[in-house]
């Protein structure tokens, strides 16, 4: 920590950033200092992330979110977001989950596969897993029930909905 309080304010210790760790009331929070300071001079510390006594965990904000999704609030004054990072043949994944084994770990998800570049929505699982619903294939195409591309008629359309009967391919437009 690059900080100390005079009395009255706090001031950096060195050149640099200061950081500072306060528990209070059984709420956790993390301060940075806006900007790089110099030794002596006054630090404006910002608090940069959170963790109150619900057990939500708040990343540039001191607000949750609404309150059905409201465990993990991030917030920016510009744009914002959250990156998922795996490896060039692996896969990025986000689950939905109702319990804690077996297939309650895994009641819906979403999927992005790198090694073929697609991104799969998945829902209602199966014994060996979860039953794909959607697929977002490399070439942009959208695939409902089915995981690989059909060539009718000599294309390939952007749109393809397959099924295993009649009644389980149609499309219905309604207005």
């Amino acid at each position: 920590q690059n900080f100390y309080f005079d009395g009255s304010n706090y001031k950096f210790i060195n050149d640099g950033y200061g950081t500072r760790f306060v528990q209070n009331a059984g709420t956790f929070a993390f301060f940075v200092s806006d900007a790089s300071g110099s030794a002596g001079g006054n630090v404006n510390f910002l608090q940069k992330i959170t963790i109150d006594t619900a057990g939500r965990l708040l990343i540039g904000t001191t607000t949750e979110g609404e309150g059905t999704a409201d465990n993990l609030t991030i917030a920016d004054s510009g744009n914002c977001g959250i990156t998922i990072r795996s490896g060039s043949s692996s896969e990025g994944n986000i689950f939905f989950s109702d319990g804690t084994s077996g297939a309650d770990e895994y009641r819906g998800t979403i999927q992005y596969n790198h090694s073929s570049n697609y991104m799969q929505f998945a829902t209602k699982p199966e014994a060996a897993g979860v039953a794909e619903a959607m697929r977002i294939d490399s070439s942009q195409r959208l695939l409902i029930g089915g995981t690989s591309s059909l060539n009718q008629y000599g294309s390939q359309s952007n749109l393809q909905v397959q099924g295993t009967g009649f009644n389980a391919s149609t499309i219905a437009l309604r207005r």
